[in-house]
């Protein structure tokens, strides 16, 4: 199957017994579990922040200002906040990759729903929950190998599988030439 990807040359790093594999020893093994813990709490104390592109090498557009301003008001207005969303996507590093699906909201206030801090009928990041690296069955992939989405199954013991597509995920990877990364 051409979404069964494996590139790992060691079997007991490979598929979902790799998985169990890393998993144990990033929990268990003292040395492991502090380089990615020292990992996470430098990337805790960057100041995160959202520049404007410089389009035309003449500085800052007013547009490319506005859109900076939306993305990083973004950052702030979801379920979670921004430093816990990306120290849960680290996972990408022992295991080789991490799978987030984009989760959006419509923004319209602090008393909608889903609540908002702003009341602009916007369309913003609501969360960027994790899918576990175990329930990830296979990436589809188009004829040049590009990703289309991911395939997942649920580990409730249901079995119920669904189709993430590529506009709703995030992946982040160690390697770019395999969707699974290397763990």
């Amino acid at each position: 199957n051409a979404g069964k990807t494996n590139e790992d040359f060691l079997r007991q790093l490979s598929g979902a017994r790799g998985l169990a594999n890393m998993t144990e020893m990033k929990e268990n093994d003292p040395v492991i579990g502090g380089v990615l813990h020292a990992i996470e709490m430098i990337i805790r104390g960057v100041d995160w922040s959202v520049d404007a592109a410089d389009v035309d090498g003449e500085g800052e557009d007013e547009e490319a200002g506005d859109i900076a301003a939306f993305v990083a008001s973004c950052m702030g207005d979801m379920t979670q906040s921004w430093p816990d969303t990306i120290a849960g996507m680290l996972s990408f590093l022992p295991l080789g990759f991490a799978v987030h699906e984009l989760v959006y909201k419509v923004r319209s206030g602090p008393e909608a729903e889903v609540g908002s801090k702003y009341d602009d009928g916007m369309i913003g990041w609501r969360k960027m929950p994790p899918r576990a690296q175990a329930s990830i069955d296979e990436f589809e992939l188009d004829k040049n190998g590009g990703i289309q989405g991911v395939y997942q199954t649920s580990t409730d013991g249901v079995g119920k599988r669904t189709f993430i597509p590529v506009e709703r995920m995030l992946l982040l990877r160690t390697k770019t030439t395999n969707p699974r990364g290397r763990s």
